[in-house]
């Protein structure tokens, strides 16, 4: 069979390309306001006051807060919103101890290792297919309910988690976190898991979306389906939990789960991290999903735009200590581009997918129990520790050191020609 020149774009990563010339006029960064990220907490996805919000926030926060979506969020001072770690990778309960969850030992509420209460190990759950092997919508959701009382113990927001794709055989390595090969009981159960975490404030980030079909060699594997197949199989359990209904009694419309990890895999020639179609087309346009979607690991850091124009709202980037623009300039690019406000100045397109990956993902955070830690007052402050100003005040005297060392070298080899030239 030949291959079709469309494939081998897609197979080659060139889903997106920057665009120079839009008209960019009528979209707004940067806009003077007061509007609060904390003052849309539990507010409707159609609430006027998003595009307020979002028009305040330039294009430079913007870029960062769809690049960086992972363990930490990143902050956005324009809308009061405030760096801190987020999110917690395990489906199956909550695995940060409370002693953990504060540094500073003269913090009034910061409980010490030595401390019995800090000592409680909050991961105790039983594995995804036990839970459905009971068949009992009552223990599917109180599981829910039980890990999102343990996140607000330790302040986590966000669980990427549970696993929400279908044993395709008995030697799959992840068995143990999804629940079934059956995918109407794996959809259930992950509705009933989302809806109760989200009445203590935890997002469920149901994972790995879509066609995670084995773990061996997962990254690039390229299954090819039928979409029939698809939609009856594999997706068939994100949809019932996306769906869910059950959220009128909360918040007076139908929020449904507010979260989702992509996978590592494609969907044909396609990556899955940068598939309109699956993200904006299935997920957003015919099941109304308006939540937080972040990709596995630091999947395709090469291809920003793409991801982005495809759905993504942040990358799963551990370990990230700095997330400022330079930073990202480092760890992500563009097809080998530097990822810039000025690289997207003339994309209308690109701008207006970015304000509504920003929407989603504050929408679902606006949803989450990280509204419990903001107020009017809510801020950031640098504090110069004097551990900061130690390894600065080293930084400086290494410099010194090593300045006068290479005059004093520079010195000496003059000296030397000199000399020589005397002899």
């Amino acid at each position: 069979m030949a291959v079709p020149a469309s494939m081998l774009d897609d197979i080659n990563g060139k889903y997106y390309q920057v665009k120079t010339g839009e008209d960019t006029s009528d979209i707004l960064w940067g806009e003077s306001g007061d509007l609060k990220f904390f003052q849309l907490s539990m507010s409707d996805f159609d609430d006027s006051r998003w595009e307020k919000l979002l028009n305040q926030l330039t294009l430079d926060e913007s870029i960062v807060l769809a690049a960086y979506g992972g363990p930490k969020l990143p902050g956005a001072s324009s809308i009061g919103l405030v760096e801190r770690a987020s999110a917690e990778n395990t489906g199956n309960g909550i695995q940060t101890y409370v002693p953990q969850t504060s540094l500073d030992q003269d913090a009034p509420w910061y409980i010490g290792e030595d401390d019995n209460n800090g000592k409680m190990s909050l991961k105790v759950f039983g594995s995804a297919p036990l839970v459905a092997s009971s068949f009992n919508h009552d223990v599917m959701y109180e599981t829910g309910v039980y890990i999102g009382t343990e996140a607000l113990f330790v302040g986590v927001p966000i669980l990427w988690g549970p696993g929400a794709n279908t044993h395709r055989h008995a030697y799959n390595g992840r068995n143990g976190e999804y629940y079934s090969e059956d995918p109407v009981l794996t959809g259930v159960c992950t509705m009933e898991f989302a809806i109760g975490a989200l009445e203590k404030g935890l997002i469920v980030a149901t994972k790995h979306f879509a066609f995670n079909d084995q773990d061996t060699n997962r990254q690039g594997i390229a299954p090819f389906m039928t979409e029939q197949r698809a939609r009856e199989v594999e997706l068939r359990a994100f949809q019932i939990a996306i769906e869910a209904n059950k959220y009128d009694r909360l918040y007076g419309e139908n929020v449904g789960m507010l979260g989702m990890m992509t996978s590592f895999s494609k969907i044909g020639a396609v990556e899955c991290t940068c598939s309109r179609g699956l993200l904006n087309g299935i997920a957003v346009g015919e099941w109304g999903f308006h939540g937080y979607t972040v990709t596995d690991g630091v999947d395709d850091t090469d291809l920003f735009s793409a991801i982005v124009i495809g759905g993504c709202t942040g990358y799963d980037k551990r370990g990230t200590n700095d997330m400022k623009l330079e930073t990202i300039n480092k760890d992500f690019s563009d097809c080998g581009n530097q990822i810039t406000a000025e690289r997207y100045a003339g994309d209308a397109t690109f701008q207006k997918a970015l304000k509504a990956s920003n929407k989603r993902l504050l929408f679902a955070l606006c949803h989450s129990n990280l509204m419990n830690a903001y107020n009017a007052t809510t801020h950031t402050e640098s504090c110069l520790t004097w551990w900061r100003v130690a390894y600065v005040a080293a930084i400086v005297v290494a410099a010194i050191g090593s300045v006068g060392s290479i005059a004093l070298y520079v010195v000496s080899v003059v000296k030397n020609k000199k000399d020589g030239d005397i002899v």
